[in-house]
This record gives C-alpha cells, sequence and structure tokens, in this order.
C-alpha cells in the first residue's frame, strides 16, 4: 500500500499536549519511534473533510514518525489513548556502588567507590573520578511491591552526558542515549528485589583536561 510519512517532535523544552492535522484521509495512522523502532497504532483519530486530525502528548525533546497506510482505515471503538500517561512506581535513591572500568586505559579508581548522590564525574572531589573518561557501572537495587503483567514498566534514566547500557536482573534491557530518556525493562523486572546495573560510557573531555595539568610522560591522551 501507499504511504506518507511525517516526522513530529517536541523541542519546547517541556512536555506538550496538541492536535495536529494532517492532509489525509481514508488512513490509519501509526507511530514509528525511532528511539526504540516500536511501531504501534493511533487509536484515537478523526477524518473529515479530507483531513486526519491526531491529539499527541510528547514529552520533552521527543520525536518520531506518523505513517499513514493509505487505503486502510480501520478503528477500533475503543477510545484509547494515543500517548498513556504513565503512573509513577518508584524513585531509585543512593546508595550507588560504582566500578570503574580501568580499560584499556587506566586511570580510575581501582575499587568501587559508593555514590551518596547522583553526581557529574566533572564536580567529584576525588581527582582520580573528576579525570576519567570511559565506562563505569552503577550498580544498586530496589524492591518491587507488585509486577503489572499487562502494562509496559519504563525506567527513566534523566538526561545522560554520554550514553548508558542498562542491566536488570543480568539481562540486557537496552541502550539510553537520547530523549525520552527512557527504556522498557518489563521483561526483566520481578516482583521482590531486583538488582539493576548501569554502564554509563562519557566523552574523552575529561582526560583531557586532567592531561593537559600533566607533563607530557605522565598523559595518557
Amino acid at each position: 500500500n501507499e504511504k506518507e510519512l511525517y516526522f513530529v517532535t517536541n523541542q519546547s523544552g517541556s512536555p506538550i499536549e496538541f492536535s495536529a492535522v494532517f492532509r489525509v484521509t481514508n488512513a490509519s495512522p501509526y507511530w514509528w519511534d525511532p528511539v526504540t523502532g516500536v511501531i504501534r497504532d493511533l487509536p484515537d483519530f478523526k477524518n473529515d473533510e479530507g483531513k486526519t486530525s491526531i491529539p499527541f502528548k510528547l514529552d520533552t525533546d521527543q520525536s518520531g514518525f506518523v505513517v499513514f497506510n493509505k487505503g486502510v482505515l480501520k478503528t477500533d471503538g475503543s477510545r484509547r489513548e494515543n500517548f498513556k500517561a504513565a503512573d509513577h512506581l518508584l524513585t531509585l535513591t543512593a546508595p550507588w556502588e560504582v566500578n570503574f572500568v580501568n580499560s584499556p586505559l587506566p586511570g580510575g579508581p581501582e575499587k568501587p567507590v559508593v555514590f551518596n548522590q547522583l553526581i557529574s564525574w566533572s564536580d567529584h572531589p576525588d581527582e582520580r573520578i573528576k579525570g576519567f573518561s570511559g565506562s563505569a557501572v552503577y550498580k544498586t537495587s530496589f524492591y518491587l511491591e507488585n509486577t503489572y503483567p499487562n502494562e509496559n514498566i519504563l525506567l527513566n534514566t534523566g538526561r545522560i552526558n554520554g550514553m548508558a547500557k542498562i542491566k536488570v536482573n543480568g539481562q540486557e534491557t537496552g541502550t539510553v542515549w537520547t530523549a525520552p530518556w527512557q527504556l522498557d525493562v518489563s521483561k526483566a523486572i520481578k516482583k521482590g528485589s531486583n538488582i539493576i546495573e548501569v554502564e554509563v560510557v562519557n566523552t574523552w573531555t575529561n582526560r583531557l583536561l586532567k592531561d593537559s595539568k600533566l607533563n607530557a610522560k605522565e598523559r595518557l591522551s
């Protein structure tokens, strides 16, 4: 079938709700998430006078593609929302055990470090951490009172200055690198005690700044 594709993006700096009108009719819209690759229908839409109106709820900096399969029009009459609001389950709190990966280049602490609050490495009082470039694994545990078999459980990391690979209970759940800074961990999470590991990778900036204060023989960059 012939398709029409539109790119929709929120660049307002905050979450927004709006309705968009597309010059398409006799077609069902779908939402293609370029971050996760998930394709799903947009059940809440109206066809009228050769146009299609769709309500949106987008998080800060969130974007995606609206795709119309022309000539394919289906409605389920369920009045489901296109972007269902998430319910807050819990907040992951400190302390975090942080293991700095000193390979292929050294420079970070050799033993795990406890972070009682999440701060930028550049602001840490330990010079080894402040000047570290590479990856580090943050580890903590949390307790979940119930399971939600018919719902998606999302982990929101907040903005990361780099990228992060997430494991829950030893199972890889994906990588976070851009808005909306969240990941579906439904398949790995369980009722009771859970362990989460977040491997964060930063840029070479910290190491370059540290090396600029050292003599040539001591530099790693």
